[in-house]
């Protein structure tokens, strides 16, 4: 856990060593190293000076900063505003001179309460635009460390001279739209008063996008409601006045750009009656969350703690009444997780008294990766609950890129020539063997195959779920019989006997 600040003195590129895993850079997405006033992508070699202690990575720029089209009408000129301190301290005394500014505040403040009140503690907080900390009272509490960002450099340094709050908080600069943070690297992310300022569909399902792409629980975000009230109203008056419409989505839209981010909308109260900016939050995963309790875990991943949350997808590589599988990235590592689920007292007794599937199979697969035989390399195997499926053990082991199943590629290949191949396979299984490990479901399916034309192809044994190791070579047992009579008939349909006589 992070403490409070104490030393409002602290040296600023300390406090940024906090979250230095975190960052990537705004242009190429790579790691930044951090240096004596300035901070270094470690890809593309551009540098963000420190300015005052706030690090500047706001990277300007609209639809085609992302590679769409560019509009008409952007949010550029918008950017542009309150660089300067003078002009941040300006807008910022509105808040506290005008009456309805400041009751503005104090609904935004209740409703903030209200909202985070129900999603608990975080570790980490941003709060993108902060403006000059107007909204830090009311988010501190909320946090171990809160992450102040603004694309104006000179809102961060009135908010960082005029704003006072118990917890530590860290300062830069940052686009919306090019957000310098690692995907999922942040707890929750706080966006008040920005979506109704971009005039084009595309930057707010931009801004959406990216909020949910680096938060790791939720996104609360304010916008003006196309079927408000108020706006109606406003609509209704344009007609007649021709005056310019405010810039508007529906909580319809809203959603639609959130499942399409993996997010999932959950409330939207208003911020009065008869306004027209709700305040939603959208939980960021759309898919309910397990912890697992790690139990074994390979050297190649640095957990840092011994529980791991996993986050379900929108969509799975399979998904059946007992076994899931997905891909998610895990400290870096681009991994496949497979999770079990316990339906019943038995099952749960079975897998607690003698040994669970998934420790069977890292075992297995642990002995086939040492002993240089092509497989996925197990990362750790676990045990826990999610709410949606009960009890649950999960194996989490390393993607295998361009990969595609024995059976797809048997459906593919020329079966003269080809098919004589499948003789690495075979040796393969004959290793597997000799180091006295028994599959039980060698089938098609359960081998993976990458290949280019020009390259003989690469068989990866997976799946060892039913796998048994012995202490001694099992090759011309029964145990190798059964593996070897299996595979045989999940390739009948596509060899000859022929073609098993010369593997």
């Amino acid at each position: 856990m992070i403490k409070p600040e104490t030393n409002k003195t602290k040296n600023s590129q300390e406090d940024l060593t906090l979250i230095a895993n975190m960052l990537q850079c705004p242009f190429c997405l790579a790691r930044i190293q951090i240096q004596e006033q300035t901070v270094r992508c470690t890809q593309c070699n551009n540098t963000y000076p420190v300015y005052q202690g706030v690090p500047l990575f706001a990277r300007a720029g609209s639809a085609d900063s992302w590679g769409q089209t560019r509009e008409q009408l952007t949010s550029e000129s918008y950017q542009q505003n309150y660089q300067e301190v003078q002009d941040a301290q300006d807008y910022n005394l509105k808040y506290q001179k005008y009456f309805l500014k400041r009751l503005s505040t104090k609904r935004e403040y209740r409703l903030l309460n209200q909202l985070l009140s129900r999603q608990g503690h975080c570790a980490t907080m941003l709060d993108l635009p902060c403006g000059g900390g107007r909204l830090s009272p009311q988010l501190a509490p909320f946090t171990d460390l809160l992450i102040e960002a603004d694309i104006a450099v000179g809102q961060i340094l009135y908010g960082k001279a005029n704003s006072h709050v118990p917890a530590r908080r860290i300062w830069m600069t940052a686009s919306a739209f090019h957000i310098p943070f690692q995907n999922s690297s942040i707890d929750a992310i706080v966006c008040i008063r920005l979506c109704h300022h971009l005039p084009m569909p595309t930057e707010r399902e931009r801004l959406l996008g990216e909020l949910l792409r680096v938060a790791r629980k939720f996104v609360i975000i304010s916008f003006f409601d196309y079927h408000s009230f108020k706006n109606t109203l406003r609509r209704m008056r344009s007609c007649l006045r021709h005056k310019k419409p405010k810039n508007t989505m529906t909580i319809q839209q809203i959603g639609e750009i959130a499942r399409k981010n993996g997010g999932e909308l959950v409330t939207y109260p208003s911020l009065s009656i008869i306004g027209s900016r709700p305040s939603l939050c959208i939980d960021c995963k759309k898919m309910i969350q397990a912890e697992i309790q790690i139990f074994a875990c390979n050297s190649s991943v640095k957990l840092v703690d011994s529980t791991l949350r996993f986050f379900y997808p929108e969509t799975f590589l399979k998904q059946e009444d007992e076994t899931l599988i997905w891909e998610q990235n895990i400290q870096d590592v681009e991994a496949i997780i497979k999770v079990y689920r316990h339906r019943s007292f038995l099952a749960r007794w079975r897998e607690k008294t003698f040994q669970f599937r998934v420790e069977r199979e890292l075992e297995a697969l642990s002995m086939l990766y040492q002993t240089n035989i092509p497989t996925s390399q197990p990362l750790f195997w676990g045990y826990g609950n999610c709410t949606q499926f009960g009890r649950i053990e999960a194996l989490a082991t390393r993607k295998i890129p361009n990969t595609i199943s024995l059976k797809e590629f048997l459906q593919k290949v020329d079966k003269k020539t080809d098919l004589l191949k499948l003789e690495i396979l075979f040796q393969h299984i004959r290793q597997m063997h000799e180091v006295g490990i028994y599959h039980g479901a060698l089938s098609p399916r359960n081998i993976l195959v990458t290949a280019t034309p020009a390259t003989l192809p690469t068989f990866y044994i997976i799946d060892m779920a039913q796998s048994i190791l012995f202490s001694k070579s099992i090759t011309g047992k029964k145990f190798a019989w059964h593996d070897l009579l299996h595979i045989a008939r999940g390739l009948k349909f596509y060899c000859s006997i022929s073609t098993f006589l010369l593997c």
